[in-house]
């Protein structure tokens, strides 16, 4: 049984004063190994649309909890993978924040807690 592999990147920014997400880009890893931007449409495969969504929501989840904790949040950037089986159950979901930045504190040291967009490994 052969899998299938979908990569996605999310970038954003959150500038100060209200952080709210600014620049968004969703890129697709697509068969010609290059990444293309996401637009969403009605002639978007709905498959790719799904994990798109799933993808959005992880991003608002950490932009909602990083505002909550007042969490000065200024980017973000993310990898997302799904693994589908070759009937398109899926059966891996991989994430990874490659970078959160946000400003550091004078009066905190570098243990400043940097927000996941959800843990680095885990099954669907």
């Amino acid at each position: 049984m052969r899998s299938r592999t979908f990569r996605f990147r999310l970038r954003s920014s959150h500038p100060a004063p209200e952080r709210s997400s600014t620049n968004l880009v969703v890129e697709f890893f697509n068969d010609s190994d290059l990444w293309e931007p996401q637009q969403l449409n009605f002639t978007m495969p709905g498959f790719r649309l799904y994990l798109i969504s799933l993808l959005l929501c992880q991003h608002f989840y950490l932009v909602a909890n990083a505002r909550e904790r007042h969490i000065p949040l200024e980017q973000v950037e993310a990898d997302f993978v799904v693994t589908t089986s070759s009937d398109w159950i899926v059966t891996a979901v991989e994430g990874e924040s490659g970078s959160c930045s946000m400003p550091l504190p004078a009066s905190r040291s570098s243990s400043w807690p940097m927000p996941r967009l959800w843990p680095s490994s885990r099954s669907a």
